[in-house]
């Protein structure tokens, strides 16, 4: 099986380099090493099997069969159960073009698409997720949506920064991979994560995050982590749209 990364899927005002589009395929990436694992079906791995390809992410093939972990039972039964919260920032939220790209993957609760962002992942009823778009796309909410995250980080249980030597795609992934382990074993131990990534989108503001962490690394996600109740799970989209045969 060869995973690719769906350009058509990236955000180029957050996400300029599609940084975190290769950690997202990092992310599925070790949901498949899961499943493998699952089903004792251990085999192997080529990142970035072929350099006139640059979708082309990983090739992965199946083994010989294999005992079944407690592990591999633990993280592939969370996959699905797996949930995050979003936050926004002042500095994102004052850009024009942040707020539009936001717009763009905003949908109403009862819009039937596959991917994106329900309003109810906000905490939003249905007539404010219809509206959302449109109050993304016009108004600068940035002081009081950062005033919010402040709070909440000087108030999570948990801050956890997850940071690689280097940055370039080969990083990226890994931290993907990584990020997928942290958050599936998070979730059997039912502990939620909630991604507070502006310090990493916003280009100026990494170096300082670096500087505060006293590594050198650098850093790719930030997460809070605590205890929280169950929260309906976003759209995703049918497996024929992502899989080439």
């Amino acid at each position: 099986m060869d995973l690719y990364a769906d350009r058509r899927q990236a955000c180029p005002v957050v996400d300029p380099l599609d940084r975190e589009l290769i950690i997202s395929c990092g992310c599925a990436l070790f949901n498949l090493r899961t499943a493998m694992l699952r089903f004792a079906a251990l085999g192997g791995v080529e990142i970035f099997p072929s350099l006139g390809e640059v979708d082309l992410i990983a090739r992965v093939w199946m083994g010989k069969q294999a005992d079944i972990s407690n592990d591999g039972r633990k993280l592939f039964g969370a996959i699905t159960r797996r949930r995050t919260n979003r936050q926004g920032a002042r500095r994102q939220w004052a850009d024009n073009d942040f707020r539009e790209e936001l717009a763009q993957w905003i949908h109403s609760i009862r819009t039937p698409r596959d991917n994106g962002i329900p309003g109810h992942a906000f905490s939003v009823d249905d007539l404010m997720s219809s509206a959302e778009p449109a109050l993304v796309r016009t108004f600068d909410l940035g002081d009081g949506q950062a005033g919010q995250d402040e709070e909440l980080a000087g108030g999570s249980p948990i801050l956890a920064v997850l940071m690689t030597k280097k940055d370039n795609p080969r990083a990226w992934l890994a931290a993907g991979q990584a990020l997928e382990r942290i958050l599936l074993l998070a979730r059997g131990d039912n502990v939620w994560c909630s991604f507070l990534n502006q310090p990493v989108e916003v280009a100026d503001l990494r170096p300082k995050l670096m500087s505060l962490m006293g590594h050198s690394g650098m850093p790719q996600i930030v997460l809070r982590l605590g205890y929280g109740d169950d929260i309906t799970p976003t759209p995703r989209r049918p497996l024929e749209e992502v899989l080439i045969t």
